[in-house]
């Protein structure tokens, strides 16, 4: 592994707070355990682009309940997030 990859490695785990050699023993015992690699290697350009799109809703609907007032209706706020899912199924197909 690279220097690179290993310092990306140990932020990612710093975030999810888990120790990077504790996530390696659990893969490692997984891995074992199960006769297989325990994930899907690669990701796909729908899923990309499905991921990439549910973030842009997501922040699409947090920079909208920010500017919310009291008059903002429930209906505004279910038809935003309406359009935010739409926008993900869209994107997966």
């Amino acid at each position: 592994m690279d220097e690179q990859l290993y310092s990306d490695f140990k932020d990612f785990c710093a975030e999810m707070r888990i120790p990077a050699s504790t996530l390696m023993a659990s893969f490692a015992a997984q891995t074992v355990r199960e006769r297989r690699i325990p994930f899907v290697i690669g990701e796909t350009s729908r899923s990309s682009r499905a991921t990439a799109t549910m973030q842009k809703a997501l922040a699409t609907l947090r920079a909208n309940a920010t500017e919310r007032t009291d008059e903002t209706s429930e209906a505004q706020i279910i038809e935003d997030v309406d359009d935010a899912v739409e926008a993900v199924r869209a994107a997966m197909r």
